[in-house]
């Protein structure tokens, strides 16, 4: 497995959605390219990594022109039951660079759990902690292809400052309801009733991730399906899990996309060989 640099920061566990605000379980079967996946979640535009280190992988994965990047929690059982295991799949059978897959253990709350010390022991050693390692699973290796990322952290809101909360909390219902219409839908009491359990999230932050806050991550596990260029443009991005094969077809279709803007025909080998590695697929 990759070996990780030395370096210091804080850490946790933290809940895969505790914030509130509605959130989407996987994205629609729309295969337009987008930055959001028609869930009614804010989404990032372009993959931004302020992360503590980061392990690059295989040379051979730096190269594929298109990424798929996971942010997960130490402390969580359905990223290492699922998001992980899929991420592990995607890394491993899609050889010969057709995927860069990037996991980013992040955090937000829990701080003594998910730490670059664990992030660590988990690469190297396959160590699991907390409600994971509770949930009956003591090992987990991370397929040696994967880069592996742990995120930066600010301090958070004084959770005593009770102005600096509920600005907070105001701030990213606003936000959530830009881009939400199931929120835009409800009636001005059922809308302020969210805020004490937002007030509750932003006071709990002890600090604050700072790759998670601006991809706009609403919860673990969310993936990003991003082009592997400098600027790192994202395609799709989702709270929660999505069946294998739709993740194929996904992929397929950046591909095709960026065959045609090159201006050849989407029949590459790159764009059959995902298709035909999506004939026998596994659901997370």
């Amino acid at each position: 497995m990759a070996a990780f640099a030395s370096s210091g920061a804080p850490g946790t566990r933290a809940p895969d959605c505790g914030d509130g605000l509605p959130s989407a379980t996987h994205c629609g079967d729309d295969l337009a390219l987008a930055t959001h996946c028609g869930d009614g979640l804010p989404s990032a535009t372009h993959l931004v990594l302020d992360c503590e280190f980061l392990t690059e992988g295989h040379a051979g994965a730096r190269t594929a022109q298109v990424g798929l990047a996971l942010f997960f929690q130490l402390g969580s059982p359905v990223c290492f039951h699922h998001a992980l295991p899929a991420l592990n799949r995607f890394a491993a059978r899609r050889g010969a660079g057709l995927v860069r897959c990037v996991a980013i253990s992040t955090a937000t709350e829990a701080f003594t759990i998910n730490t670059l010390a664990n992030t660590r022991d988990l690469v190297e050693g396959g160590c699991t902690v907390g409600d994971t390692l509770r949930s009956g699973i003591e090992q987990f290796d991370l397929d040696e292809s994967i880069a592996v990322a742990f995120d930066r952290f600010d301090a958070g809101v004084n959770p005593s400052d009770v102005a600096a909360v509920h600005a907070r909390a105001e701030r990213e219902l606003a936000e959530a309801t830009e881009q939400d219409p199931r929120l835009r839908e409800l009636s001005p009491a059922a809308h302020d009733a969210l805020l004490p359990s937002i007030e509750a999230s932003v006071r709990s932050r002890t600090f604050e991730a700072r790759s998670f806050s601006f991809n706009k991550c609403r919860g673990t596990p969310t993936f990003i399906l991003f082009l592997n260029t400098p600027e790192r443009p994202v395609l799709r991005q989702w709270l929660g899990r999505v069946p294998d094969e739709l993740l194929v077809r996904w992929i397929a279709e950046a591909y095709s996309a960026i065959i045609a803007r090159a201006g050849a025909q989407p029949n590459s080998a790159a764009v059959e060989a995902t298709r035909t590695q999506g004939q026998h697929v596994h659901f997370l």
